[in-house]
C-alpha cells in the first residue's frame, strides 16, 4: 500500500491525501497539514530548490539534502524524475514523490505571476446541547486569510469560540519577509518558533507514533492557527548564512490567558465564555527574548537555543532562562541526532536513525523529568504536555519499516514509558504491527494489532482496511476496529469513506462513521482526510456515529472552492455541526 508517515500522514491513493495519527487528545498539527497541502499544489523543484525548500518535504534528511545539491552541480542538474529518483533510497522515494518535480535545467521558466496566491479559510461551528452559562451567541467562527506574493506572505486569523460574547475575540496579524539585505528571514507580528528536537522551543504538537521519526519544519514562521496561548509576538529574523553560521534573533511581548496564584499556568483552550474564563483572558503578560544559532559543515550540524522569559501579572510572576544544544551527525546510512536542555532540570531527546533502500528504522531515547520546566516546548512524548510547563516523561521508542516482499509494507513499533504522578512513579508500553500488502490494481488490503498497557490498565486493537479503486474516477475505503479494555469493556467502530471524481475540477469525497464504545482510559482514533487541520484531530467513544461531506471545486486553473460539513451524533443528541469554507487562489 502506497502510504507515506509524516507524523503518521498517508498517502493512501486519491480517495483522501493525508492521515493523521496521534496518541493524546487534543487537535493535530494545523501548520504540518497547511505544508503538505501547500507541497501538494506547489512541488518541489529539485533543480531550483534551497537546502531549506527541501528540507520542507517530509523524510528529506539534511544528508539527503545534501547529496541532491552536490548531485545537481556535478551533473548540471536533473533531466526526469527517474535520475532523480536514483539518489535516494526507494522507500524514501515512494513518500516523497507527491512533493517533488523536476523541471530540466533548459527549461525556460515563464515569467512570475503578477497576482499573489492567496489562501481563504472560514470555519463555522454550532455544539449541542448549548451551555447555559454561555452569554454569547452559540456560532463558533474562526477565519484565516494567507497571502503569498513574491518574498512577502502574510497572515490575518479571527477566532470566536462558540459561547462567547466579542465576534472578534482573537485576532492575529503577521507579515514574513525574505531575502532583505543579509537577512534570510524576517518576521513581524505573530509568529511561531521551531528549533532543535523541540526541546526548548516549539509550536505545540501531538505525540505521534507508528512511524518512522519526522519532524517537522524548523526555523521562524507564520503563526497560521488560531490557538490563543501558542503563539509569540514581536519580531524574529535569520541572517543569512556566514561561512557555517546561521543565526536566528527572537522578540516576544504577548499577552496570555493564564490561572493560578503563585505558579502561574496557560489555559490553551482559551474558551471565553463564562465570567470565570473572562477574569483570566489576557492576565499575564509574558516577554521573551533570545536566539539560536546553528554550525554546520561536511561532518553535520551543531545547533544552540537560549532564551529569557519573564511574566508579570500586576507584579513579576516568574523567570526562567532554557538553554540546549542540539546535533544532527551523519554517517552513511546512519544519523545521530538529539538535543539536551537544562531548565531547572536537565532533560534530552537523542536517537539513531537509519535509512536504506527498503527499509527506514528508528531509536529515540527521551528523558523529560518532571523538575525540568520548559512551557514553550513540544518534544516527541507519549505524556501530554502540562500547561504548567511540565513534561514528564521517560521512555524509549522503536521503529521499523520495510518491504519484506514485493507491493508489502510491514511496520513494527514499541514504546516503554516511565512517569511520575503525584510523586508516585508510573510505567506503561505499547506495541503496534503494521501490515499493507496490494493485492493487485486498484484493491490494497491493511491489518494492524496494537497493544497498549499504562499501570494497570491495558487494551487490545485490531483493524481490517480495505481500499478499492479499480475505476479511475470513483473508490470506496472500509474500516473496522474492535478493541477490549482490561476484559471487561469494549468498543467497535466501522466507517467507510466513498470518493467519487466525475469531473477533473469536482471532487466528492463522503465519509460515515458509526462507533460504539465502552472504553474508558483508551480511545479509538478516527481520522480526518483532506484539510484535516481545519477540524482537527477526532477522539472516539461512546456510543453515536459522524457524517463528513466534502465538496472540492475548481472552476479556473487558478481557483479552487471547497465546502467541507461535519456532525456528530451520539445516542439521541446532536453534538456538533461544522461547515468549513475554503477559497484558494493557486500561483499561476
Amino acid at each position: 500500500m502506497n502510504r507515506f508517515f509524516c507524523l503518521l500522514i498517508l498517502i493512501a491513493f486519491p480517495l483522501f491525501p493525508f492521515e493523521l495519527e496521534t496518541d493524546i487528545e487534543g487537535e493535530t498539527s494545523e501548520e504540518m497539514i497547511e505544508l503538505l497541502e501547500s507541497l501538494l499544489e506547489n512541488p518541489v523543484d529539485v533543480n531550483t530548490a534551497t537546502k531549506k525548500n527541501l528540507l520542507s518535504i517530509p523524510f528529506i534528511t539534511e544528508e539527503i539534502a545534501d547529496g541532491i545539491i552536490r548531485a545537481r552541480e556535478t551533473r548540471g542538474g536533473f533531466t526526469d524524475k527517474d535520475s532523480f529518483r536514483k539518489l535516494i533510497p526507494l522507500i524514501i522515494y515512494e513518500r516523497i514523490e507527491p512533493f517533488v518535480v523536476v523541471i530540466p535545467p533548459k527549461v525556460v521558466s515563464r515569467r512570475p505571476s503578477i497576482y499573489p496566491e492567496v489562501r481563504v479559510r472560514t470555519r463555522v461551528e454550532n455544539r449541542y446541547p448549548r451551555d447555559d452559562r454561555a452569554p454569547g451567541n452559540a456560532l463558533g467562527l474562526y477565519n484565516r486569510i494567507l497571502i503569498d506574493y513574491g518574498q512577502f506572505s502574510g497572515c490575518v486569523l479571527q477566532e470566536k469560540d462558540e459561547g462567547e460574547r466579542d465576534f472578534v475575540d482573537f485576532l492575529a496579524f503577521g507579515v514574513k519577509a525574505k531575502n532583505v539585505g543579509h537577512l534570510e528571514d524576517v518576521v513581524v507580528g505573530y509568529y511561531g518558533l521551531d528549533f532543535g528536537e523541540r526541546l526548548v522551543l516549539a509550536s505545540p504538537v501531538l505525540t505521534f507514533k507508528g512511524s518512522p521519526y519526522q519532524m517537522r519544519r524548523k526555523g521562524i514562521h507564520l503563526y497560521t492557527i488560531t490557538g490563543e496561548n501558542t503563539y509569540k509576538r514581536g519580531i524574529a529574523l535569520k541572517t543569512e548564512k556566514f561561512g557555517l553560521f546561521d543565526i536566528s534573533l527572537f522578540y516576544s511581548n504577548a499577552s496570555l490567558d493564564a490561572r493560578g496564584s503563585d505558579s502561574v499556568y496557560y489555559t490553551y483552550s482559551a474558551d471565553h465564555i463564562t465570567s470565570a474564563w473572562e477574569d483570566i483572558k489576557d492576565r499575564v503578560k509574558e516577554v521573551i527574548y533570545g536566539g539560536h544559532i546553528d554550525i554546520s559543515g561536511g561532518y553535520g550540524t551543531i545547533g544552540a537555543t537560549y532564551y529569557h522569559a519573564s511574566d508579570y501579572d500586576s507584579s513579576e510572576k516568574r523567570s526562567y532562562s532554557p538553554a540546549s544544544v542540539n546535533f544532527s551527525i551523519p554517517g552513511g546510512r546512519v544519523t545521530f541526532f538529539g538535543e539536551v536542555a537544562y531548565s531547572r532540570d536537565f532533560a534530552a531527546v537523542c536517537g539513531v536513525k537509519s535509512r536504506g533502500d527498503k527499509f527506514m528504522g528508528d531509536v529515540v531515547l527521551r528523558y523529560l523529568p518532571r523538575s525540568f520546566f520548559s512551557p514553550h516546548s513540544s518534544p516527541f512524548s507519549d505524556r501530554r504536555i502540562s500547561s504548567y510547563g511540565l513534561l514528564n516523561d521517560k521512555g524509549i521508542y522503536t521503529c521499523l519499516l520495510f518491504k519484506p516482499f514485493p507491493k508489502t509494507e510491514l511496520t513494527i513499533y514499541g514504546d516503554h514509558m516511565e512517569w511520575e504522578d503525584d510523586e508516585l512513579p508510573g510505567r506503561g508500553y505499547e506495541y503496534r504491527i503494521i501490515l499493507d500488502r496490494r493485492i493487485t490494481k486498484g484493491f490494497e488490503l491493511g491489518v494492524s494489532y496494537r497493544y497498549k498497557c499504562k499501570d494497570d490498565d491495558y487494551a487490545r486493537f485490531a483493524r481490517v482496511e480495505m481500499d478499492v479503486s479499480a475505476i479511475k474516477w470513483i473508490g470506496l475505503r472500509l474500516r473496522t476496529e474492535w478493541a477490549e479494555e482490561n476484559d471487561t469493556l469494549s468498543g467497535e467502530l466501522v466507517f467507510g469513506d466513498v470518493y467519487i471524481h466525475p469531473l477533473n475540477t469536482l471532487s466528492i469525497n463522503y465519509r460515515h462513521i458509526i462507533f460504539d464504545s465502552d472504553l474508558t482510559r483508551f480511545k479509538f482514533t478516527e481520522y480526518e482526510r483532506e484539510l484535516p487541520g481545519v477540524m482537527g484531530n477526532k477522539f472516539i467513544t461512546g456510543h453515536g456515529r459522524r457524517n463528513y461531506l466534502l465538496v472540492s471545486y475548481k472552476p479556473f486553473k487558478f481557483l479552487r472552492f471547497s465546502v467541507k460539513y461535519e456532525e456528530t451524533f451520539k445516542k439521541s443528541s446532536k453534538l456538533s455541526g461544522q461547515v468549513d469554507l475554503n477559497l484558494t487562489k493557486i500561483k499561476n
